[in-house]
Order: structure tokens, then sequence, then C-alpha cells
């Protein structure tokens, strides 16, 4: 604890400074001041927690100091100093809430022990205060989070409240903001992240914010900025400042995180209008993907901006029957183009929303399984990869992750389907190499060395008998050796370089999207 001593009389000032041995008790002397005026000017700088100060000074007495300081200090303890005829004034002063007084000339001892007396009584209201202040918060959450879900009940008066909780947040033009990790985060991650967002928030609008955990997400309730600061009408203007807040996130916590912004409401009574409208904009990250920031208004305006694409059913039903087709007449690599044509015209109805998207991936994969079936390529581990993908479809988040587990699936039944029919020489012994190298930093041109043809053959080979890409085959393969690693409790990102990767983070990435979950996720699960 910082202390301060004011004292006109410079002997007894150095005789206190050198009698107490003063950071063997946890205090620093930060200052010595020589009258009322400069000891008045040293609190302001130094933020003493005590002062010693002395009645009779020039230019500003103890009594005239304590009386000032008390004003925009009203924590700070004193401790006087006193004569004998000031005695009378030494008593007068604790009607100003001065802790103690001495008289002078002190023994070192007594000074010491008022100190540390001092110093328990400030630790003490100290930890009340922060245990009131930690009560007062979980109440104000509790009571936020339910504002944020339901409207005000008829004789509830929450501006009074909010205002009861000595909180800067203004009762009046307020909006909403949702934070949604696109991936799982370990709670540890949550604990900083909320910290990180309070900060950027803040720094952003230059106005009270309030972050509060929901779920699995995170909302802010803000005040509306000045014009000057940003002008919430402004979309592009907005979504360059949150980007900093998108990019803090991604920069310390290597996560990915999106985000849905409610639209000012007049009255804090009515915030739950604007958490929905966060909540329905933060929905739109299906068809934006990961990492987007949508705004409320651009929904309801039609401002956003989808890939363009056939918005026929029809047409996505006569795809699909050629995709099935081609399967069945081993045209692989023309049933995976059609794949991506099928996902482009998915992509490009967002009217159909999530759950018309999931719908009509449901019935795809259904045919796929049928098509298996009829193919008598019912392997056991395409069984149940398929058994897992229907269960994990509903819990996806973004259209992209469906995307990913349609082209995996497909992907996996033209390698089940192949396995029936004699595969090219060249491609076979392509795979040799891969089987043999795929945990080093192998690429397509030293395969192709290997097997004596140029890049562009092999390349062109390879996803005609394969109906898959050298580079997606490699992953794939990667991935596969990696799960029984995983299964055996290895480290991540030992795994990761046993398998090829040199960064745990692209391994990490790798395995989500051919897998659906994370490396920890699938540990977990085996």
């Amino acid at each position: 604890m910082k202390i301060l001593l004011a004292e006109d009389e410079i002997t007894i000032r150095e005789g206190i400074s050198a009698a107490i041995e003063w950071r063997d008790y946890g205090f620093e002397l930060c200052g010595q001041a020589g009258d009322g005026l400069e000891a008045l000017s040293l609190i302001d700088r130094f933020k003493p927690d005590i002062v010693i100060t002395d009645i009779r000074m020039p230019r500003m007495t103890g009594l005239d100091l304590i009386e000032s300081a008390k004003r925009t200090c009203p924590q700070l303890e004193f401790i006087i100093l006193s004569g004998h005829n000031d005695f009378s004034y030494a008593k007068s002063a604790l009607r100003f809430g001065v802790n103690d007084y001495l008289l002078k000339p002190c023994k070192p001892e007594e000074l010491l022990d008022i100190l540390l007396r001092t110093k328990r009584k400030i630790v003490k209201t100290r930890e009340t205060e922060h245990t009131y202040n930690l009560s007062m918060a979980a109440v104000m959450e509790v009571s936020l989070g339910r504002w944020l879900r339901s409207p005000k009940q008829p004789l509830e008066k929450r501006a009074d409240l909010l205002a009861g909780w000595n909180s800067d947040l203004r009762p009046t033009n307020l909006f909403v903001g949702v934070v949604r990790f696109d991936d799982q985060a370990i709670e540890l991650i949550r604990y900083a992240a909320e910290n990180i967002m309070q900060e950027t928030l803040e720094e952003i609008y230059k106005t009270p914010v309030i972050v509060i955990r929901q779920a699995l997400d995170f909302v802010w309730v803000a005040n509306e900025p000045s014009s000057t600061r940003l002008n919430l009408s402004d979309n592009e203007a907005h979504r360059t400042k949150l980007l900093g807040l998108r990019d803090n996130l991604d920069k310390y916590l290597r996560v990915s995180a999106s985000i849905g912004i409610g639209r000012l409401v007049d009255s804090v009574d009515l915030l739950h209008l604007s958490c929905e409208q966060a909540t329905e904009a933060l929905g739109a990250r299906f068809y934006e993907g990961r990492g987007s920031i949508v705004f409320h208004a651009e929904l309801s305006e039609g401002q956003l901006s989808y890939p363009k694409g056939l918005r026929d059913d029809h047409e996505m039903e006569l795809l699909q029957d050629d995709i099935l087709l081609n399967l069945r007449t081993l045209k692989f690599e023309e049933a995976l183009d059609q794949t991506e044509t099928w996902l482009e015209l998915l992509r490009g109805n967002p009217h159909f929303g999530q759950s018309g998207a999931n719908l009509k991936t449901t019935a795809f994969l259904l045919e796929l399984q049928k098509l298996a079936q009829e193919q008598d390529a019912g392997a056991i581990e395409w069984k149940l990869r398929m058994i897992d993908w229907l269960q994990q479809l509903p819990t996806l988040e973004t259209l992209e992750d469906v995307a990913t587990l349609v082209k995996t699936l497909i992907r996996s039944l033209v390698a089940v389907l192949r396995s029936h029919a004699p595969i090219h020489r060249t491609v076979q012994a392509a795979l040799d190499v891969i089987h043999s190298k795929y945990n080093t930093n192998i690429a397509l041109d030293a395969v192709a060395k290997e097997v004596y043809v140029s890049n562009t053959y092999l390349s062109s080979l390879f996803k005609q008998e394969l109906g898959v890409n050298f580079l997606d085959y490699l992953h794939q393969y990667r991935i596969e050796q990696a799960k029984p690693l995983l299964k055996r409790n290895y480290k991540i990102f030992a795994i990761a370089k046993m398998v090829g990767y040199h960064e745990e983070r692209h391994f990490s990435a790798t395995f989500k999207k051919w897998t659906g979950l994370t490396p920890t996720q699938f540990q977990k699960s085996h």
C-alpha cells in the first residue's frame, strides 16, 4: 500500500522516513510533502492509500488538506500527527473520517501499529466491496439475461433496477450483439474471450458495454455511440469496426467467431426485441459462412448477397437423379462434378433456410444409402459413417459444413464402388507411394516422378479412376491414419507430425473438414 507523508518540519519528515522498514510491512513511501498544497498535488499524482499529515502546515493546513482530498478520494485514509497544542484540532478532524492520530514526537512502533491497523481496515473494506460487486454483478447478469429473453412484466421497473446496480449503462437507446464461436471452445478460452470482448467493444463504441454469457453464446448490450464515433445505421462502417473484435479473438485465442447485430431500441424494456433480431441475424451464418458479421437490418432489407443460382427444386431433383445414375454406371468423375453443381444450387437458394437445406440433404443422403445397398457396397465402415453423418447433420452450423459432409460421403461411396473394379496400374503405383510416404512432405510432382509420368497426366488419371484429386486423397488418407492414434490418446500435436502435418492447427482444420469433428471431439467420442 502506498503512503504519502505531509510534514513541514524536515527533521521529523526524515526521521519518520528512516524509522520504518516500509517494504518489510507491505508499504511503499511514495512521496513526501512540505505543506498541504504540495501534498494535495502529490495525492492526485500518486493515488496513495494512506496519508500521514501534520495539522499546522504553510499554504494549506492538514484539516483543509483532508477536507479537499476527501471530495475526490473518499476512500483515502488519513493519520494525523499532532502537537499537544493542536490536540483539540486532531479530535475535531475525526468528523472528516480521519482514521487515527498521534502526538508528536511519536515512537516508530506506535506509528507502525496504527499503519498496520489501518492497512487491515482497508483490506477488509476492499474485500467486502469486492464480494458485494461480485454479488451485484451476478444479480445483474441473471436479470439482464432474463430481460434479453422476455418482455417487461407489468410491475417491473427495469430502468430503476439498472440505476440501482450503479451501472454506467443508460436505460435508453440500446442495441444487442450476439457472438458465437464457430467451433467449440474450452471454458478457459471462454473466460478469456469475455475479457477480450469487453475491452475491444468498449474501445469500438466509446460507450458503456456489458458482456454476459447466454448458454454457449456471448451477448453484449451497449448504448448508442455518438454519431461522431460511429453511426449505427452505416452497416459497412460498423462491420469494419467489428472486424477488430473478430480479429482479436483469432489473434489471441485462435478461435473463429461469427457476430449478429440487432437494431437500436428506445428503451431497456424492449431489449428482448434487439436480442431476438441479433440471434436471427446470426442464423444467416448458415449461408454466409464462418466468421460472418450480419446485421438484422440487412436481412429485412435484402442486402445480403448470396451466390446466384437457379431457385428451382425440380432442377435439383433432376441433377440428383443424374448423380445417382453416374454412380451406378461407374462414371465417378461426372458424378463428383455434378455434386458440386448440386451444392451450388443449394447455396444459391437461401430461401430454403437451414431446416430446408438439411431436409434436402437428408433426402439426398438416403438415396445414396439406397444406392450403396443396391450395388452391394455396404461396407460396415461406410454404413457406420453414413449413420454418424446423418446424426450430425442437424448440428452442422454452416452450409459449408453440409457441403463437406455431402462431398465426403460421396467420395467414400465412390471408393467403395471403385473397389469392385480394377484400378489403373499407374494409379495403383501412385497409391503405393502415398501409403508408404504419407507422413512426409509428399507432393504430386514427387509421386509423378516415382511412377514415371507427368504431373498433369497423373492428376487427370487420379481424378478419373478414383473420383477425387491427388491432394484430397492424401488428406483423407492421413486423417484415416490419425484416427487410431487419436483413439489411443496420443497428444494432438504429436499425431499431427506423425501423419505428415507440420502445424497442429492445419491438422485440426483438415480433420474437421473431412470428419465434421475436431480431433479433440473425436478423441472424446471414442
